[in-house]
Protein backbone atom coordinates (compact mmCIF):
# COMPACT_ATOMS: atom_id res chain seq x y z
CA UNK A 1 0.00 0.00 0.00
CA UNK A 2 2.91 2.60 0.81
CA UNK A 3 4.50 2.00 -2.50
CA UNK A 4 1.90 2.54 -4.32
CA UNK A 5 1.25 6.51 -2.45
CA UNK A 6 4.69 6.62 -3.20
CA UNK A 7 4.41 5.93 -7.01
CA UNK A 8 0.57 8.05 -7.05
CA UNK A 9 2.56 11.09 -5.56
CA UNK A 10 6.19 11.04 -6.34
CA UNK A 11 7.81 13.38 -9.18
CA UNK A 12 9.49 9.85 -10.09
CA UNK A 13 6.44 8.74 -11.67
CA UNK A 14 4.71 11.78 -12.84
CA UNK A 15 2.45 11.48 -15.82
CA UNK A 16 2.48 7.18 -15.67
CA UNK A 17 -1.38 7.60 -15.13
CA UNK A 18 -1.34 4.39 -17.21
CA UNK A 19 -0.73 2.42 -13.27
CA UNK A 20 -3.72 4.42 -12.15
CA UNK A 21 -6.33 4.66 -14.86
CA UNK A 22 -9.21 2.31 -14.03
CA UNK A 23 -8.82 2.77 -10.32
CA UNK A 24 -11.40 4.62 -8.09
CA UNK A 25 -8.82 7.24 -7.38
CA UNK A 26 -7.98 8.12 -10.82
CA UNK A 27 -11.93 8.98 -11.35
CA UNK A 28 -11.16 12.20 -8.95
CA UNK A 29 -10.12 14.70 -10.50
CA UNK A 30 -8.30 16.98 -7.90
CA UNK A 31 -6.55 13.68 -7.27
CA UNK A 32 -5.90 13.24 -10.99
CA UNK A 33 -4.05 16.81 -11.21
CA UNK A 34 -1.63 15.49 -7.80
CA UNK A 35 -0.36 12.66 -9.37
CA UNK A 36 3.37 12.94 -9.71
CA UNK A 37 3.25 16.45 -8.21
CA UNK A 38 4.37 16.07 -3.92
CA UNK A 39 7.68 14.81 -3.34
CA UNK A 40 7.64 11.60 -1.16
CA UNK A 41 9.96 10.26 1.20
CA UNK A 42 9.33 6.61 1.49
CA UNK A 43 11.56 4.34 3.31
CA UNK A 44 11.11 0.79 4.10
CA UNK A 45 13.42 -1.94 6.25
CA UNK A 46 12.03 -4.81 4.54
CA UNK A 47 14.46 -5.74 2.85
CA UNK A 48 17.74 -5.45 5.10
CA UNK A 49 18.65 -9.39 6.09
CA UNK A 50 21.32 -9.87 8.06
CA UNK A 51 23.18 -12.34 9.90
CA UNK A 52 24.72 -9.53 12.19
CA UNK A 53 23.66 -6.63 14.09
CA UNK A 54 26.50 -4.34 12.88
CA UNK A 55 25.43 -5.61 8.99
CA UNK A 56 22.14 -4.61 9.71
CA UNK A 57 22.98 -1.02 11.21
CA UNK A 58 25.17 -0.88 8.41
CA UNK A 59 22.48 -1.25 5.35
CA UNK A 60 19.80 0.66 7.63
CA UNK A 61 22.37 3.43 7.66
CA UNK A 62 22.98 2.91 3.41
CA UNK A 63 18.99 3.32 3.32
CA UNK A 64 19.38 5.94 5.40
CA UNK A 65 21.83 7.89 3.53
CA UNK A 66 19.93 7.46 0.08
CA UNK A 67 16.96 8.99 1.54
CA UNK A 68 19.22 12.08 2.80
CA UNK A 69 20.09 12.35 -0.88
CA UNK A 70 16.68 12.46 -1.77
CA UNK A 71 16.14 15.07 0.58
CA UNK A 72 18.81 17.69 -0.60
CA UNK A 73 17.40 17.24 -3.93
CA UNK A 74 14.20 18.14 -2.95
CA UNK A 75 15.70 20.42 -0.91
CA UNK A 76 17.89 22.42 -3.17
CA UNK A 77 14.94 22.00 -6.14
CA UNK A 78 12.52 23.99 -3.43
CA UNK A 79 15.33 26.60 -2.84
CA UNK A 80 16.14 27.18 -7.02
CA UNK A 81 11.58 27.06 -7.81
CA UNK A 82 12.01 29.96 -4.74
CA UNK A 83 14.63 32.12 -6.07
CA UNK A 84 12.66 31.65 -9.60
CA UNK A 85 9.28 33.29 -8.50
Amino acid sequence: MLDTVNTFFSPRFAGQSNLFEGLAIWQDEQFRNLQGTIPVIFLSFGGIRSRSYALAMERIKEALGTVKKYLDIVVETARQFRQQN
